[in-house]
């Protein structure tokens, strides 16, 4: 078993050689997957885990945040698509967003290098005055993002 292979946890449902329904193990998502597929377990409802839809990994359901591909603030809206990020990919979707909005509306390049989400607070405030036709541009350029952010799984 390789090193980056995900450990999760199963709660029996059949007896098996060494396990009683009821019991609780630590198995690879692998093998989870393929008893689940059996009939043999079910993931244990206290560690459920969602994938983070960048870098494929997977997080506890509390640790994931829903994204949407047009941000709220530029008046996008669920039905425009949403993706289900961890805290260190949603960090990079949205300061690239942001960078990409302040490049092409204001010609300018901002740097970010404060980690704390309130630091964008300003930058977003100020998208947020845009006229219409601006806030439109904004829902383009979110979309270009989102291709090309998803596209290239390596960064």
């Amino acid at each position: 078993m390789s090193e980056d292979s995900e450990q999760v946890e199963v709660e029996w449902i059949k007896e098996k050689s060494n396990h009683v329904p009821g019991d609780i193990s630590v198995v690879d998502k692998n093998l989870a997957d393929f008893l689940v597929k059996k009939g043999d377990v079910v993931y244990n409802k206290d560690d459920k885990k969602m994938e983070c839809s960048k870098c494929k990994k997977y997080f506890p359901e509390k640790e994931i945040e829903l994204s949407h591909d047009i941000p709220k603030y530029v008046g996008g809206v669920d039905r425009d698509g949403r993706h289900y990020l961890c805290s260190e990919c949603h960090d990079v979707y949205e300061r690239k967003t942001l960078k990409r909005y302040f490049n092409e509306i204001f010609n300018e390049n901002i740097i970010i290098t404060n980690p704390d989400r309130r630091s964008l607070i300003p930058f977003i405030n100020r998208i947020k005055k845009l006229d219409k036709d601006k806030l439109l541009y904004c829902k383009k350029i979110s979309l270009k993002i989102k291709e090309e952010y998803y596209d290239n799984t390596s960064s």
